[in-house]
């Protein structure tokens, strides 16, 4: 399977794979699964959530993939034209398939703010990424927690996660306890101890002759971590040991 893949993800398992690829000025996601006997992954096919008229991509699966939350400029409800901002999605496996996305109720400064890269915890709190007038001058890491089924306000991580450089793809581990995120050509990691984070620190994957990490997911015993690399232009998935500390 050769595509141009910018974001993915994956059930524990590693049989069923969602992931973005980029076309141009356009992106979609597309769903694939491992054959044991053949030794392969399937033919990508665009899953039943998604939309084919608009762009949308960086699925994210939340803990028994039984939601997927991804970024979309679809219509929200009652519009029939598409957003001209991005906006946070998620679609839920039914015993039919995928239900019909819905759209994260999550507050806005301005109606035209972008909310992308999201990552869910296991009690329904989305990271997600934004450029916004409380940003740090670029793309910062903010997090909205689900309090009796409403999205709160948008909280900014702080100074010990971001800076004035561009900090984005935030992946949280389903306890909360850490966070990974893309900065600066590396992955970097902080962790969460009495409600704070720790000083966010670069895990030194560059030096490996690859350029433009993102992506990272981390595995439900946070022993593998997988990311999304370049090597002579081609994008690929690694697969390395997580350094715990």
């Amino acid at each position: 399977m050769k595509r141009k893949i910018d974001n993915f993800t994956f059930t524990s398992d590693r049989k069923t794979m969602l992931f973005e690829e980029v076309k141009g000025k356009s992106f979609a996601i597309y769903e694939t699964t491992f054959n044991d006997v053949a030794g392969q992954w399937s033919e990508p096919v665009a899953p039943s959530f998604s939309s084919t008229s608009v762009s949308e991509g960086t699925p994210s699966f939340n803990k028994d993939a039984r939601k997927v939350y991804f970024h979309s400029f679809r219509a929200a409800a009652g519009q029939a034209a598409p957003s001209s901002s991005l906006n946070l999605w998620v679609s839920e496996r039914t015993d039919k398939g995928w239900d019909v996305p819905k759209q994260l109720d999550i507050p806005k400064l301005k109606a035209d703010d972008f909310y992308y890269y999201p990552s869910v915890s296991d009690n329904g709190t989305v990271y997600f990424t934004s450029f916004r007038a409380d940003s740090n001058g670029k793309d910062d890491i903010y997090r909205s927690r689900l309090v009796n089924g409403s999205y709160g306000e948008p909280e900014h991580l702080g100074p010990v996660i971001n800076t004035s450089d561009i900090d984005g793809y935030p992946h949280i581990s389903g306890d909360e306890s850490i966070l990974l995120f893309g900065r600066s050509n590396d992955l970097y990691v902080s962790y969460q101890r009495d409600g704070q984070w720790t000083e966010a620190k670069a895990l030194g994957l560059n030096q490996y002759g690859i350029r433009k990490l993102r992506s990272p997911v981390l595995s439900k015993d946070h022993k593998e971590l997988y990311f999304v690399g370049e090597k002579d232009g081609t994008a690929h998935i690694y697969q390395t040991s997580f350094p715990r500390p």
